[in-house]
């Protein structure tokens, strides 16, 4: 049987505390692993944590069971959380024609975003200015966040502008006249 790719997506029990600092700290615990890069996202309200790597397997089930012992012994060696119980589990088919799909729902601040599309922080912020970007969400503590699955469609249509219509370019009748300095 081929294997295909697989997203899994683990989530734990609520955490008794859980702060920006365990979550960075648990971020760059698996940041420093071997195995594929695993993308560690937090609900600070909710204080549960959610894991999502991808994996090449036979069957959604195989990649589960392969998944989870690691991201379990990983999260329980990193130390910084209470409890390392999984609630809840859900795997899903990499799709070839969006392989953003199943992060589509995953909010984004400017410095993931740049980070994601491969561009500045400064470059997210020119695009915005100049109306070429979705528009954000909200914005929190002067961080606009965005949902990726908006900007996936934006990117998928060509990053046009905001309405859909791409920026107009004016075009005069004359051709501009260049004016030379000579040197005396």
């Amino acid at each position: 049987m081929s294997e295909r790719g697989y997203t899994v997506e683990l989530r734990t029990v609520p955490q008794p505390t859980l702060l920006e600092s365990d979550v960075a700290k648990i971020a760059a615990y698996f940041g420093g692993r071997k195995r594929p890069s695993v993308v560690v996202s937090a609900d600070l309200l909710t204080r549960v944590i959610t894991l999502r790597y991808t994996i090449d397997a036979s069957n959604p089930h195989d990649a589960l069971m392969s998944s989870f012992p690691y991201m379990l012994t990983t999260l329980d060696r990193c130390r910084a959380v209470a409890r390392a119980e999984i609630a809840e589990a859900a795997v899903f088919p990499e799709l070839p024609e969006d392989q953003f799909a199943s992060a589509r729902d995953d909010l984004v601040g400017t410095q993931e975003l740049a980070n994601r599309l491969g561009i500045s922080r400064e470059r997210v912020r020119q695009y915005q200015e100049m109306g070429r970007f979705p528009r954000p969400l909200v914005t929190v503590r002067g961080t606009h966040v965005w949902r990726w699955g908006d900007i996936v469609d934006w990117l998928a249509v060509g990053g046009r502008r905001a309405s859909g219509h791409p920026r107009k370019v004016e075009k005069s009748a004359e051709p501009k006249k260049v004016r030379r300095r000579v040197a005396v």
